[in-house]
């Protein structure tokens, strides 16, 4: 979700540089799990709800125009 005063797309770029982080800090240690699952479940959940979103303002133009060439 785009907050006020950020810049579009900063809070999913900042999601990213922590999965990134996680990564760097999982070959650092590899026996520790907990922050790399941590970025992993921040960034699905970012993922879905962007998803979601997508889908809400998908589904209506696709009902009324269809997805493929002369389906209505």
């Amino acid at each position: 979700m785009h907050r006020p005063g950020s810049p579009p797309g900063a809070p999913r770029t900042r999601v990213l540089e922590d999965v990134d982080a996680a990564l760097v800090g999982h070959l650092r240690d590899p026996d520790g799990f907990d922050g790399l699952q941590e970025a992993a479940d921040l960034l699905t959940d970012v993922l879905m709800s962007h998803l979601a979103y997508e889908e809400a303002q998908l589904v209506e133009p696709l009902a009324r125009h269809g997805f493929y060439g002369g389906q209505l």
